[in-house]
Order: C-alpha cells, then structure tokens, then sequence
C-alpha cells in the first residue's frame, strides 16, 4: 500500500483548508492563551521561558489563539498509528479551528514562525544551560515583594509573547534552555547532565539572573580541602546578599536529627548547623551564618521529620545579629539565612555528594572504574 504524503494536517506548502473544508493545515509550533498571554507549548515540548506553560485541557480548551494573528486554535491530541499498522500516525499539535483563517501575513502561514521557534534552540554542547525556575509559577503571593511584571532577561511584546532581551541575546546564545518545577527536578538535572555544563549554568527567576556557582549553595567535603574553604559558597553568596535583600537559591543543609514541630499551632523551624565565618576584628569572638528554614504550611511540618541531608529550595532573606544586639545573648556576631517553605516542591532528601558520584558514574567509561566522589563545583 502507497503512502499518501498529503494525509498529515501539518502540510506547510498549502493555504486551502483541508479535505473537510473545517479549517487550515499549518504548522503551528505554540498557542497563546487569550486570557494570561501564555506561551501554550505542547505536553511533550521543552518550555523556553518562564512564561511558557504546558498545555492543560482544564485552563486552556476554549482559549487559545494563533501566536502571530487573531485565529483561534485547539489542542489535537492525534494519534500513534493508522489501523493498527505499522505507518506513523499524527503527533499532537495545535490545529487552527473550523472556518478560522491565518491572515496572509501571518508568519505561521509562511512556516517562518516555525522556523524562528526552531532557532531558538540551536543548542551549543560545549556551553552551559539557561535554567528557567518555573517552581512557584502559581504562588505569587510566595515572593510579594517582588513585581510580577520583573522577568528579568524577558520582556512582553505587544504580540503579547515574552522576548529576550538584547543584552541577554549574545550571552545566552547556544546555551539549551530548560525548565525547573522542582527540587526533585534539579536533582535529576545534577544526576544525568554534563559536569561541565552545569558548571557554566545560569538560572532564571522574575528579576533575577543567577551564575550557577552563586545558586547552589553547600559545604564542599572533597578530601584535601582545606577547612576554611569548606563553606566558601555559602559564604560568598551572603557577603553579596544585602540585609533583608531576598535571592533564589537551592541549599544542601544536614540534620544529625530530624526536626519536629513543638506543638500543633507553632510554625516548624528547621534549624541546620551553622557556618563559622571568621572572627571580629574587635572582639576576637567567631561570625556565624546561621540558615533557618521557616515551615507555616500543616502538610510540610513533619518533612524534616528524618536525620540527614536535605535540598531546599526557595528565596533566601539576610538577616543580622550583631554580638552588641540586646537581643543578642551569645556575644557573637550572627547572620541568619531565612528561607521559607510552602510546598512539597521546595524540599527533598538529598545529597550533593551522591548526586555527583552517580553523574560520574553514568557519564564515565565504562572500561574505567568508579570515580571519586568529587562535589558539583
């Protein structure tokens, strides 16, 4: 039996409606809601932006529009195979609406919108990867200082799309872009991805563009290093943090036992061993950095119910106790790195160590035996 080239909505060389007169066949590589301005990409595509969004039937059936003209769309979830054989069915897309038409200058008619999606991408493997946090994209209220109209290197256009910056273009060009919900995501992306690359990562969230070394916060137990120089990530990232400046990170803190809410109506107070920064020059007395996770939420208060290492993840507050404080009993100099949690997505059990013996395990040799378990820095 032939194969009938024509059978696939997706024809690019033809403006006419298809067989049944219903609507347009062109490949239309995204959607945009009507009502947000969403980026609506298929279930299966990879989300650019922070403003991109998987295809949900609840949120957006109904709602949907061309991304360069007027045109309403719908989700096609087609199908795997044709009868039972064994020809390629249609893969899902987004298919323009009965008696709906792409205006002539419509980039999708021409196929340049697909084009211009596709070159996006034109991914360097030897460079880092842009890392969109997408975790808190439904709790706004999570970070309300901060404006929702902050994308930092993005920006809406009046077609209502986010675009890159220009200032941005050239540093993020080559990078891969991906997107992060999760701490349970990060610690796949630490497991499977390049070294390398994720040393040269960058992550995005609202305002902020974050160098990866200034993200990934931890106490570095490589044999031979020195200790002083054991929590010198942590110790930078607070030196460049402001008192009461907040800045997304993800921390790796250790519990030697588990943390337990002292009754039921008290906020959950993670209290991780702190990190000796120094002396005062005055005093001689020690300079502590002290995290504190802070857990509101009833459903999380018993995740830190367990010894050991955990990932955190959330916007971390500066807040600082001078040893002269009366509030200050202990006649230290203390800074406390508040952070907050309010959804399962924000915390894991994890071990930066392990996650780095299994990324060199997968992506070593074969004919060469384990490698040490040397830290992601």
């Amino acid at each position: 039996m032939g194969i009938n080239n024509n059978h696939n909505s997706f024809n690019q060389q033809s403006g006419r409606a298809n067989r049944s007169g219903s609507a347009e066949s062109f490949l239309i590589p995204y959607a945009i809601d009507q009502q947000t301005g969403a980026v609506v990409r298929l279930p299966h595509d990879y989300l650019r932006t922070e403003n991109d969004v998987h295809y949900d039937e609840a949120a957006h059936k109904g709602k949907l529009q061309c991304p360069d003209c007027e045109a309403t769309v719908h989700f096609n979830k087609g199908n795997p195979s044709r009868g039972g054989d064994n020809l390629m069915g249609q893969s899902a897309h987004f298919h323009t609406n009965p008696g709906q038409t792409h205006k002539d200058e419509c980039r999708v008619r021409s196929g340049q919108l697909a084009r211009e999606d596709r070159d996006v991408q034109k991914i360097d493997s030897n460079k880092g990867f842009v890392i969109n946090l997408n975790s808190f994209q439904r709790q706004d209220d999570l970070f309300g200082a901060f404006s929702k109209a902050a994308r930092g290197p993005y920006m809406r256009g009046d077609d209502k799309r986010m675009h890159l910056l220009d200032k941005y273009r050239q540093e993020f060009s080559g990078m891969e872009r991906i997107s992060i919900r999760s701490v349970q995501d990060f610690a796949d992306f630490l497991r499977t991805k390049s070294i390398a690359r994720i040393r040269e990562s960058v992550v995005v969230h609202r305002g902020h563009v974050i160098q990866w070394d200034n993200f990934l916060l931890f106490k570095n137990r490589r044999e031979g290093l020195a200790e002083e120089d054991r929590d010198s990530r942590i110790k930078n990232f607070v030196k460049r943090l402001r008192p009461n400046q907040e800045i997304p990170c993800l921390i790796e803190i250790e519990l030697k036992e588990g943390a337990w809410p002292k009754n039921t109506y008290q906020a959950l107070c993670v209290k991780p061993e702190g990190v000796r920064d120094g002396f005062d020059p005055h005093t001689g007395r020690p300079n502590y950095i002290l995290p504190r996770i802070y857990v509101e939420n009833d459903m999380l208060r018993y995740e830190f119910s367990q010894a050991g290492r955990y990932l955190v993840l959330g916007y971390a507050r500066r807040s600082d106790l001078p040893a002269h404080s009366p509030k200050n009993k202990s006649g230290n100099n203390m800074v406390f790195l508040n952070m907050r949690v309010d959804d399962h997505a924000q915390v894991a059990k994890g071990d930066i160590l392990e996650l780095a013996r299994e990324n060199r395990r997968r992506n070593s040799p074969k004919t060469q035996p384990d490698p040490a378990p040397t830290p992601l820095t």
